[in-house]
């Protein structure tokens, strides 16, 4: 047998074949053929405006109907004070009015503050990572916003 040679390459050298090969798997794992666009993260950033000033901010992206919250960042002056509160109901709405998501998802900090926030809006822990960045510990949260199907 060929010795086998693993090298790093660009995304772009790589993706004619993963186009290729997630077909096939798409049809092995969801029954069909999925476009490939729908793996590619669309993202979504918001922000928070009070007296001309951004008080608050929100990156997402979206793949194949599930949103990834990438980060929700306000600024210490404004915690607390229903800023996060409604960048996720903003985020929530146009996931299910205009793009169709049926669950977000994100991870964070175990014993970080945010962790209210998540749990206040309805979100649940669905796994832990322990260790992750920096040696921290992190818990996943999720929210289903509608029936998959």
């Amino acid at each position: 047998m060929e010795e086998l040679v693993i090298t790093q390459v660009t995304e772009d050298e790589i993706t004619a074949f993963e186009k290729l090969a997630w077909r096939i798997a798409d049809v092995e794992h969801y029954g069909k053929e999925i476009p490939w666009e729908v793996w590619e993260p669309q993202w979504i950033y918001l922000k928070a405006v009070q007296q001309e000033t951004v008080v608050g901010s929100l990156a997402a992206n979206v793949i194949a109907g599930v949103i990834y919250l990438d980060r929700v960042i306000v600024d210490a002056e404004y915690q607390r004070s229903g800023v996060g509160t409604q960048l996720l109901q903003t985020l929530e709405r146009l996931a299910i009015d205009a793009l169709g998501v049926h669950k977000i998802y994100l991870y964070t900090g175990k014993d970080w503050s945010a962790n209210k926030l998540y749990q206040k809006a309805g979100y649940t822990i669905t796994g832990e990572l322990p260790n992750h960045y920096y040696g921290v510990d992190f818990v996943m949260f999720a929210k289903e916003l509608r029936d998959h199907g």
